[in-house]
């Protein structure tokens, strides 16, 4: 039979792993990820997915990919992220898209239309307009900016924000 302190902790143990544990597979969530920034919480993975997996890893955290859809938000999370030591060489998913043969990019899951682009040096490059293309940024002060990016081509890191 099973002692009372026995189940007690049990429980406690498996309700500690549910706060802690990961939605995602690869690894678990480290309370650190989950971030300040002028007043609101944003989720910030150290690892790189593609651009889907983020968006279903965020909304396992009842979350949504990051949208730049409001004045001074890219420019607000892009110098966090320079003043935290991060890599300014890491590139991030946007929830942006385009999708194929079309012309726009709109935020997902809003469904609004991007409007303004702070393009990197890069420039828009990718010319093949029969797939969807996602809206990633390079945070770097000097380079960085938005980038339009194939959805399925690229590995990279991605920021969480709460709807």
């Amino acid at each position: 039979m099973i002692s009372k302190s026995l189940l007690i902790l049990f429980v406690v143990f498996v309700g500690h792993q549910a706060v802690f544990s990961s939605p995602f597979e690869e690894h678990s969530i480290d309370p650190r990820d989950f971030v300040d920034i002028n007043g609101t919480t944003y989720f910030v993975d150290g690892g790189i997915e593609h651009s889907w997996i983020g968006i279903s890893n965020c909304g396992e955290l009842n979350m949504t990919m990051i949208s730049f859809d409001e004045p001074g938000k890219w420019e607000l999370i892009r110098s966090w992220i320079l003043t935290q030591g991060n890599n300014s060489y890491n590139h991030y998913w946007t929830s942006a898209v385009k999708k194929a043969n079309t012309d726009t990019y709109y935020w997902q899951p809003s469904g609004a239309e991007v409007t303004e682009f702070d393009w990197s040096f890069r420039k828009p490059s990718r010319t093949d307009n029969s797939v969807d293309h996602c809206l990633a940024f390079y945070p770097d002060p000097i380079l960085g900016g938005y980038e339009d990016v194939y959805c399925t081509d690229y590995l990279m890191r991605f920021i969480c924000e709460y709807p």
